[in-house]
C-alpha cells in the first residue's frame, strides 16, 4: 500500500498540466506514457522500460509526416527523449490486474 501511495503521489504532482503534443521531456505539459514512466521512476526508482528519441520511431508513413510537419514546422526535434505507450504496456514489470 506504500508503494501504491508513493505512486499516486507521484503522479500527482502533474495534475492541471496541458496535455504535451510535442512529447517534450520536460515537465511543462505531459502526455499520457510520460507520467506513468516518471511516477514509476521517481516514486519508486522503477524505470519501466528504457526510454528512446523521436528518432528511434518510423516517421517515413505520410500521415506521420503531414502530422509532424503540422507539429514541429521545419525543424523536427528528433533527439527529443520520449517513452511511447507500447513500451509501457510490453514492460516485463508489470502484469495485468483482472
Amino acid at each position: 500500500m506504500a508503494q501504491q501511495n508513493q505512486l499516486v503521489k507521484s503522479a500527482e504532482k502533474y495534475l492541471g498540466k496541458p496535455y504535451d503534443l510535442y512529447f517534450e521531456w520536460d515537465d511543462q505539459a505531459i502526455y499520457c506514457s510520460e507520467i506513468v514512466w516518471k511516477a514509476y521512476t521517481n516514486a519508486l526508482g522503477i524505470e519501466l522500460s528504457p526510454l528512446q528519441h523521436l528518432k528511434d520511431f518510423d516517421l517515413k508513413d505520410a500521415q506521420v509526416k503531414s502530422l509532424m510537419k503540422t507539429r514541429y514546422g521545419a525543424h523536427i526535434a528528433l533527439q527529443e527523449t520520449v517513452i511511447a505507450p507500447k513500451a509501457i504496456f510490453d514492460s516485463n514489470l508489470l502484469i495485468t490486474v483482472k
